[in-house]
C-alpha cells in the first residue's frame, strides 16, 4: 500500500477509534466504517479486519502492495485488497459486454417493431419488383407497380432492408450476449479456483 494511502487509512482508523471509544462491539463498527470509507475513496474491493486480539490466523492472500497491518489503541487492523481483484475486473467487463449486447438487441427489437407497425400503405403496395401488365412504364428495365413512382419503390425496398437488418441485429446481439454469459459462467469459477 502506498505511504500516503497508508497514512490516510491510519488517520481514519484513529478517528474511528476515538469516535467509537467505549461503545459496545466497537471492533465491528470500526471495521464497517473503515470499509465504507475505503470503498468510497478507493473502490469496492477492500477488506478490513479489526480485532482486539493481536493474533489473527489465516489471513488471506492479498495483492502485492495492497496490504496494511497496523495497531491502533489496542486494536489490530488489517486492510487488504483481495487477490481476485484482477479477475473481478475482467468479469465486470464481461458483465458490461453482456448488458451492452442486450441493450443493442432491445434497440433492434424496438426498431423492428416501429418499422413493422408503422409502415404506410404506399410502402406495402410498392415493395419488391413488379410484374407489369401492359400500361406500366419501365424504369431502368423494371416495371413499376401500379400507382408507384421510382422513389416509392426505393423507399419501400429500403424499409424492407431496415426491417431485415433490425431482426438480424437483434438475433446477433442476443447470441453475443448468450456467448458472453456462458463464458463468464463457465470460465470464471474455474479461474478463481486455480
Amino acid at each position: 500500500m502506498e505511504d500516503d494511502m497508508k497514512e490516510a487509512v491510519t488517520d481514519k482508523t484513529k478517528q474511528l477509534c476515538n469516535f467509537y471509544d467505549g461503545v459496545e462491539d466497537n471492533e465491528t463498527k470500526i471495521a464497517q466504517a473503515l470499509k465504507h470509507s475505503l470503498t468510497f475513496a478507493y473502490g469496492p474491493t477492500w477488506q478490513v479486519v479489526v480485532s482486539s486480539s493481536r493474533e489473527l490466523c489465516c489471513l488471506p492472500i492479498a495483492d502485492e502492495g495492497t496490504h496494511a497491518d497496523f495497531t491502533v489503541a489496542k486494536l489490530r487492523v488489517v486492510v487488504y485488497r483481495h487477490s481476485g481483484t484482477s479477475l473481478d475486473r475482467q468479469l465486470d467487463s464481461a458483465q458490461f459486454g453482456k448488458r451492452v449486447a442486450f441493450v443493442l438487441a432491445s434497440i433492434c427489437l424496438l426498431l423492428y417493431a416501429f418499422l413493422a407497425l408503422n409502415s404506410p400503405e404506399v410502402i406495402e403496395r410498392c415493395k419488391g419488383s413488379a410484374v407489369g401488365t401492359g400500361d406500366n412504364i419501365p424504369v431502368d428495365g423494371v416495371l413499376l407497380p401500379e400507382g408507384c413512382t421510382a422513389e416509392d419503390v426505393k423507399r419501400a425496398n429500403d424499409h424492407a432492408w431496415w426491417k431485415t437488418a433490425a431482426i438480424l441485429g437483434m438475433s446477433a446481439f442476443t447470441m453475443l450476449a448468450s456467448v458472453i454469459r456462458m463464458y463468464s459462467k463457465s470460465l470464471g469459477p474455474k479461474v478463481k479456483r486455480a
